[in-house]
């Protein structure tokens, strides 16, 4: 199990400084941390019958599979 602080789980994200500058604005603006905005936006996100976003168009590759560069 992951190590938790007062209920909540570490999660390291890795985006581009340009959508780190936008995110971070975002989150500010509703009086947010960058992860509690990501658990807002994951919480209300509409899923299909497969429980998968219904905002994307295919299967991405699984979850276990990272990519070769970053």
């Amino acid at each position: 199990a992951a190590a938790t602080t007062a209920g909540r789980v570490r999660v390291v994200l890795y985006v581009t400084p340009e959508n780190h500058d936008r995110i971070h604005a975002q989150a500010l603006s509703v009086g947010m941390s960058i992860g509690r905005y990501v658990e807002a936006l994951a919480d209300r996100d509409d899923l299909d019958d497969t429980g998968r976003p219904a905002w994307a168009a295919s299967a991405g590759p699984p979850a276990d599979v990272l990519p070769l560069a970053m």
